[in-house]
């Protein structure tokens, strides 16, 4: 995959990781490297198939902001799964930004796409303010 200038080199494996939780424990139990050009939701739907041939039930599904697009979304509701997954914010205004006005809140939000079309989903809007010791990694 290619991506940002690191360390000399801009091209870099990529891969998505299925993890549970027990115990306090993190454990990875399914992965799949990525390539260049594949849709996130193939991806994702690759990854189910896969849990459930090992027989593992998923509760919710938590998503990094890569994966957040209407096929994955459309993925996760054929397979009837809740997900959480933040939403990028792109571009100088209006979208996603003109959700962070005010306190935080339940709400729906509408993705747009040329491609894709519309979907709207249940959002949650945090207003947190950091404080000074988070700003500069004091402790």
């Amino acid at each position: 995959m290619r991506g940002a200038p690191k360390s000399g080199t801009t091209h870099f494996h990529g891969y998505a990781t299925v993890s549970i939780v027990r115990d306090n424990r993190r454990y990875v139990v399914a992965l799949r490297f990525i390539e260049y050009g594949e849709e996130m939701a193939d991806i994702v739907r690759w990854l189910i198939k896969r849990l459930k041939s090992i027989h593992l039930r998923i509760r919710r599904v938590f998503l990094d902001k890569g994966f957040c697009s209407k096929p994955v979304f459309k993925v996760l509701d054929q397979h009837k799964l809740s997900y959480v997954t933040p939403i990028p914010v792109r571009g100088k205004s209006g979208g996603v930004r003109s959700l962070f006005q005010g306190k935080s809140r339940r709400t729906t939000y509408t993705f747009h796409s040329p491609k894709y079309g519309a979907y709207t989903v249940q959002a949650m809007v945090l207003a947190i303010q950091p404080s000074p010791h988070h700003l500069f990694g004091a402790t």
